[in-house]
């Protein structure tokens, strides 16, 4: 089916892979594909700019001042056939700063609507992180107590055996840190095991762009644990930096006219997936060993730290107190994992290392593809034909190869 922009012109197509049977005679999909196959992205055609059913939705949004965000289209097409108006879905992709920004022009509230299952909460972490960076509420559709039923596994699933109940699954969203606490956060547990949970909970406190926010969430993480308030603060005051401060190599001062400190400049895409990969490798140092395989270009300083990490190189003071950072953050991250009661982190995680991976090498295509654009702009300028084809082909290939990663 046709993938619209905002206007509603089409500008690209999508289709569903559809599940084949497995050795257990159920039906899987299949893994060496994602669920979703796209046309080939193109100057028009960017699947982390573009928010499927965004042109249908957005009168809609305006009007409800909410948005529900879901992963896939089909879960997108069978909840607007349920009534449900203010539906975008993300094509294939994580969710970008793109695609906050097209959401945040147009809802105050968003509602998270995703898999329940260890990759759909990863992807709502990493879309609550972000949105919270946005200054925008976030809710998260919990619907644990319908998935008894065998037909109900995503929100699709929901829209086509039991669509009454959305209205209520809805209504009782939980803001973000509510959905953090009731998940992670252990009434039973030992002492070591509330600890983990509480700095993990903590670090998503930081996140927030808002010092209200901040404020409030610390007082309800107290009330909910019995811990002080005073004593919160210290211990989120001891928790490593969630941003590179060390990482200062980037830039001596920001750009001109934006007043800002290099500290204060935003990552841009290929520092934040390069910090992520080596926050990953530095739980696990044998994951490096991918990076070598696949010569991907992480951004300075990632790159020599990987390489440390599988005991090749030196680094500089400032670079070994962010490998130090990492480090510590790599641990946090393990101790997110045993908080929500994950006993399988290692495989999860070296997908995870994968993923990004090709998520690198997608940004390589994607700047020399920003730079054949160029090219073809001046090949056509000087009427050269010849080159103008060559570099066309180029593009389509280039376009091609980042669709299959």
């Amino acid at each position: 089916f046709p993938l619209k922009n905002q206007f509603g012109k089409t500008v690209a197509f999508t289709g569903r892979v559809l599940p084949i049977a497995g050795a257990d005679g159920k039906l899987h999909d299949p893994p060496e594909t994602g669920k979703y196959v796209n046309s080939p992205e193109t100057p028009l055609f960017s699947k982390s700019k573009l928010l499927f059913g965004l042109h249908y939705a957005k009168d809609a949004v305006r009007k409800e001042k909410a948005v529900i965000l879901v992963e896939g289209q089909m879960d997108c097409i069978y909840l607007v056939q349920a009534s449900c108006t203010n539906v975008v879905a993300t094509s294939g992709t994580a969710l970008t700063h793109d695609h906050a920004i097209a959401l945040k022009r147009l809802a105050e509230t968003i509602y998270l609507f995703f898999d329940n299952d260890t990759a759909g909460h990863a992807a709502a972490d990493r879309a609550i992180a972000l949105l919270h960076e946005f200054d925008v509420a976030v809710k998260v559709v919990d619907y644990r107590s319908l998935t008894t039923n065998p037909c109900i596994k995503d929100p699709a699933d929901i829209a086509r055996y039991a669509p009454e109940k959305i209205p209520d699954l809805l209504a009782a969203a939980l803001p973000a840190m509510e959905y953090y606490i009731s998940r992670l956060l252990p009434r039973d547990g030992t002492i070591t095991e509330r600890k983990k949970a509480i700095r993990v909970l903590l670090s998503k406190i930081r996140a927030f762009a808002s010092p209200v926010e901040r404020d409030h969430w610390l007082h309800r993480l107290s009330t909910e644990t019995g811990i002080d308030d005073t004593v919160l603060r210290e211990e989120l005051a001891g928790l490593p930096a969630s941003t590179d401060a060390a990482a200062g190599k980037r830039a001596e001062t920001a750009p001109l006219g934006t007043n800002k400190t290099a500290e204060e400049m935003p990552l841009t895409r290929r520092e934040t997936i390069s910090r992520e990969l080596a926050t990953l490798i530095a739980y696990n140092h044998s994951w490096h060993a991918l990076i070598k395989k696949t010569n991907v270009r992480l951004a300075h300083p990632y790159h020599d730290i990987v390489l440390r990490f599988g005991g090749e190189g030196f680094l500089s003071p400032d670079s070994q107190k962010l490998s130090d950072e990492l480090s510590l953050r790599a641990g946090l991250r393990i101790s997110e994992a045993d908080a929500a009661g994950d006993s399988s982190t290692s495989s999860p995680q070296e997908n995870e290392v994968r993923a990004l991976i090709r998520e690198l090498a997608r940004e390589d295509m994607k700047e020399r593809r920003a730079s054949l654009m160029a090219e073809i702009r001046a090949a056509e300028a000087k009427k050269q034909n010849e080159e103008l084809a060559k570099l066309l082909a180029e593009f389509d290939t280039l376009s091609r190869k980042m669709e299959e990663l």
